[in-house]
């Protein structure tokens, strides 16, 4: 069943508790894969997403029906993942091994996760995937962050501002110069050693 958001926000605000099981599952994956790029740890990102849907329960009174429900449900990992982050800042490097290795193209028994792939093809995919997180690691936090709600999250210039707390246009002049960053990034001629 498709149902649109605010179909399942009305249910939810006529007492459907199955309504917010729904909401779960729509927002569960990109939240996720969103809390994994600002905090790096597949555990963390865990504890975030748990904490952004127990935080959007206890405060779903508060949330306003004229705004975006996404562009609301990503503030709270966003700020949620931020003070996740600010506790850990003591973290020593070494902790953070494994960093970006669930990127790997295999699942946990071995198995290829696309059958479809050919190996070369797996191979090329990880390497441009790790080629642009590197290239997104030399952004700053918040134009890699915008960058990906636009394009990962196919959130709007508009929903982005919002989570943020940012000016519309702060947000799309911030988005122009991280992709003429990343353009100049990608063009520039590399020097072997």
């Amino acid at each position: 069943m498709n149902e649109n958001e605010t179909e399942l926000l009305d249910r939810h605000f006529a007492g459907d508790l199955n309504a917010f099981e729904q909401i779960v599952k729509r927002y569960i994956d990109p939240l996720y894969r969103f809390a994994l790029r600002l905090t790096r740890s597949p555990r963390d990102a865990e504890d975030v997403v748990q904490e952004t849907f127990l935080k959007a329960w206890k405060n779903m009174s508060h949330f306003k029906r004229e705004q975006s429900f996404k562009s609301w449900i990503f503030s709270i990992t966003h700020n949620s993942a931020m003070d996740m982050l600010r506790k850990r800042r003591t973290t020593t490097f070494s902790e953070m091994s494994g960093v970006g290795e669930d990127n790997v193209p295999f699942d946990e028994s071995g198995a290829m996760k696309d059958d479809e792939l050919l190996p070369d093809e797996v191979f090329e995919r990880a390497e441009k995937n790790n080629m642009l997180d590197e290239m997104l690691h030399k952004l700053s936090p918040e134009e890699a962050e915008i960058l990906h709600l636009y394009f990962s999250e196919d959130m709007t210039f508009r929903e982005v501002s919002e989570m943020l707390s940012k000016p519309l246009e702060t947000i799309k002049s911030k988005h122009r110069r991280a992709l003429a960053k990343l353009k100049k990034l990608l063009t520039a001629p590399k020097l072997d050693n």
